[in-house]
């Protein structure tokens, strides 16, 4: 036990990430062995990932790329629907095993991917190992694995790489080396090519209105800003160019799409508000994590302004998912944003970056670094 402890000391962030993989393992083999499979009675998987499936599977078993479907719509280019995550690599899960087994293993393995995402994530962030490593798992196991269980595959494709993509992207610009700058953008791409582009465009957008919140309370100087603009601007254009197969063909069809045009605000709106996000919100909800980290954070707001960035943009995630004070009105004006539908997505992007700042609040408190008392109750969390 003594040299377990002493590992974990010597090599801390090896070990989260031993620990991630064998948390995922070990919920995984439980599944499998008790036969438990996820609800997969709901109408997307009968109507969609389940059919697509089967035509990818016996489309690649005669040796052919699925790029067109002939069984839909009297033909129709299964690709540029990008929910049809025919170009994501994740989708081999799907090709190898029956689908009601492969949805469990996709389900963990990409709740893995999350964790170690939101890990890394905070350790950008200069959390220390403990704190990130409780922080990560609480939100990636206790609030990402249950809110996916209702296995809507696209979604679930694309947002496990939504912390490490974060994660890349403060790298590359806190260090601007090669190796971040290629992970951004192998990430991103996986995020696009996941199948939901609405996810990748969010995720996108709100890492954007971050960095502006940065530059506007830090202001950097102009060196580090300029070089910072060409690296990010860089790796973007290889993200699309990398993920033009989809974006090009996607792009096709929203000619013949309801998308093709700017959505009536009544339309525009109606996928928010509390009704639609008790779909994800209970989740957070019960998480103490989240709710603590919130909670803590308020009385560091006005000496910290990480936390108040981290807080202030949270709260612009809860107001476009449940549309405080009709905020929608002001995104519908903006373009490609306001053929954007699923608002209460922003709650899962809430959720990641709330994993942060509870990682930073119970890190400052076991540093000593806190002095408040809402943050003082960290080790009992540490210890639950």
């Amino acid at each position: 036990m003594n040299q377990v402890l002493a590992t974990i000391r010597r090599r801390p962030d090896a070990s989260a990430y031993l620990g991630i993989a064998l948390l995922t393992g070990i919920g995984l083999a439980w599944f499998l062995a008790l036969g438990w499979t996820l609800p997969l009675y709901e109408t997307e998987n009968l109507a969609e990932w389940y059919p697509y499936r089967e035509f990818f599977n016996r489309t690649v078993s005669r040796g052919l790329f699925p790029a067109w479907c002939p069984d839909l719509l009297c033909g129709f280019p299964f690709i540029g629907w990008a929910h049809a995550s025919g170009l994501a690599p994740a989708g081999i899960i799907y090709y190898l095993l029956p689908f009601e087994r492969a949805a469990t293993v996709s389900l963990f393995l990409h709740a893995g991917l999350a964790t170690t995402g939101l890990y890394y994530l905070q350790r950008a962030m200069q959390v220390r190992p403990y704190a990130a490593f409780l922080c990560a798992t609480a939100v990636g196991f206790g609030y990402f694995l249950p809110a996916e269980q209702r296995h809507f595959l696209p979604r679930l494709l694309s947002l496990s790489w939504t912390p490490l993509m974060w994660a890349f992207l403060a790298q590359m610009l806190r260090q601007k080396k090669l190796v971040h700058f290629l992970g951004f953008v192998f990430t991103a791409s996986l995020c696009c090519l996941g199948g939901h582009v609405e996810i990748f465009a969010r995720s996108m957008s709100l890492a954007l209105f971050v960095l502006l919140l940065v530059l506007t309370i830090y202001r950097p100087p102009t060196r580090d800003l300029v070089s910072g603009a060409v690296l990010y601007l860089a790796a973007v254009a290889m993200i699309f160019l990398v993920a033009a197969p989809q974006l090009l063909d996607t792009l096709k069809l929203l000619g013949l799409s309801t998308r093709q045009a700017k959505y009536f605000y009544p339309a525009y709106a109606f996928i928010s508000g509390w009704q639609v996000a008790t779909l994800f919100f209970p989740f957070m909800a019960v998480n103490l994590f989240i709710v603590w980290g919130l909670a803590a954070s308020l009385p560091t707001l006005r000496r910290d302004r990480t936390n108040a960035t981290l807080v202030f943009t949270i709260a612009v995630c809860f107001a476009l998912a449940f549309n405080f004070l009709q905020v929608l009105h002001l995104t519908h004006l903006i373009p490609v944003f306001n053929r954007m539908l699923w608002h209460v997505y922003m709650l899962h992007l809430a959720a990641f970056i709330s994993a942060v700042l509870a990682g930073r609040i119970m890190d400052g408190a076991l540093s000593g670094a806190a002095p408040s008392r809402t943050s003082k109750i960290s080790p009992w969390f540490a210890a639950a």
